[in-house]
């Protein structure tokens, strides 16, 4: 079975998750503002030079159990919001698509096609599960 976790990225130097929000009605579950001070990651305990916030569409316990299609949540709320985002700051908005066990990639053209137009980008990330090491005898000599 292939499991994906979708997730939209929001970024840039004077990119206001929070106005972005006003202006939206959509709620991040991940944020920051430009000039907080970092909770973790390399900017933990200094401000960080950009604002950034992530969107997921998905449970995060499940994942999704399907193809990613233009249909998707996650892609029509990019679209549609993608110049409002934009006209809050958000210089880069991409989609990262993490993959869990099996990682097949298909992409219809409709879906590549209307990314491409908003300017989004598609990163892809691959996990092999923990404990699932199928190459884990390959050394033993029989």
């Amino acid at each position: 079975m292939i499991t994906i976790f979708p997730t939209g990225m929001l970024q840039g130097d004077h990119f206001s998750p929070a106005q972005a929000e006003r202006k939206t009605k959509f709620i991040f579950p991940n944020k920051n503002e430009s000039g907080e001070i970092g909770t973790r990651g390399r900017y933990i305990g200094q401000p960080i030079p950009y604002g950034a916030a992530e969107i997921e569409l998905f449970d995060h316990e499940k994942g999704l159990q399907e193809n990613l299609t233009f249909e998707n949540p996650l892609i029509q709320t990019l679209i549609q919001l993608h110049g409002t985002f934009r006209a809050c700051g958000a210089t880069d908005i991409y989609m990262s698509v993490a993959y869990q066990n099996q990682c097949n990639m298909a992409f219809d053209a409709k879906l590549m096609k209307a990314l491409g137009e908003c300017d989004i980008e598609l990163w892809v990330s691959c996990y092999e599960e923990e404990g699932d090491d199928d190459d884990e005898n390959d050394d033993k000599e029989e």
